[in-house]
């Protein structure tokens, strides 16, 4: 069986998923408060320590995981903006996590995670299978929307 890894860090929880890559299904889920107001150090600790718990449950061997998150990543100098956890702005978090957890890290805005992810597994192919455009927004923490044109996430400027 091949497992894929995802985590969801949110302004308030941090939550991993272990995912069956054959039939999309999840297997566990694990969440933790993401205590932000402890810091941006605190943060990518909490990250992986809830990838360990995840990694050493399940024997993983994994060549990559993904995040989504608030905020994106500056492609001009890697660094977090725009972020609602506002101790990520600023900061190199895919660098950071690469060598923390020693495996490269996909990261992505919350909102595009969710639209790609109902699109291609949610509702959308049980109930608009045709659909060209789907629009998602996300209200918790923070308000975000993601937007997928034809099957591809359609990125903002910011």
């Amino acid at each position: 069986m091949t497992y894929l890894l995802g985590i969801d860090l949110g302004g308030t929880k941090i939550e991993v998923a272990i995912i069956n890559a054959d039939t999309k299904g999840i297997i566990d889920r694990h969440r933790e408060p993401t205590e932000a107001h402890l810091g941006y150090d605190h943060i990518v600790s909490k990250i992986s320590k809830v990838y360990h718990l995840m990694k050493s449950k399940y024997h993983l061997t994994l060549e990559h995981i993904g995040i989504g998150t608030t905020g994106t990543i500056d492609p001009s100098n890697g660094l977090m903006k725009n972020c609602n956890t506002t101790a990520l702005n600023g900061r190199p978090l895919k660098a950071d996590l690469e060598s923390a957890l020693g495996l490269e890290v996909r990261i992505s805005n919350d909102a595009n995670c969710f639209a790609i992810a109902e699109t291609k597994m949610g509702a959308i192919p049980t109930y608009q299978p045709d659909a060209n455009v789907v629009f998602g927004v996300i209200m918790g923490t923070g308000v975000g929307g993601g937007l997928v044109v034809n099957g591809q996430v359609i990125n903002g400027r910011h």
